[in-house]
């Protein structure tokens, strides 16, 4: 993001997207809507409802949101947003954890008791 916005760095547009794909391809999901968003800015929108399937997958919400908004604009079909909201779903069930919420409240009783 430094080489896209600046921060620290000359703005390059190139390198910027170069890092970008990099981490996408080593798992980054907010590299992958990254890529969506310059996708899109670019007028690919087939190319950044790819990666920002991929992204909602891995639980980034604002890919959803982009989605959504191709589906509204007629750049996505439904099936491609009930995909991409199936899978955000999916992933926010698997990342909950009874026992994670029972030791967070432990935790806190424990705190409060002191």
């Amino acid at each position: 993001m430094a080489h896209e916005n600046g921060d620290g760095v000359k703005v390059d547009k190139k390198k910027a997207m170069y890092f970008y794909e990099l981490s996408a391809m080593g798992g980054d999901v907010n590299a992958r809507h990254n890529l969506g968003m310059n996708e899109e800015g670019a007028g690919n929108t087939e190319r950044a409802l790819k990666h920002y399937i991929i992204a909602a997958r891995g639980g980034i919400s604002d890919s959803l949101k982009q989605i959504r908004q191709l589906y509204s604009d007629g750049h996505a079909t439904k099936e491609a947003y009930t995909v991409a909201l199936k899978a955000y779903q999916e992933y926010i069930v698997e990342i909950k954890s009874s026992q994670r919420d029972e030791a967070i409240l432990q935790a806190l009783d424990k705190l409060l008791a002191d």
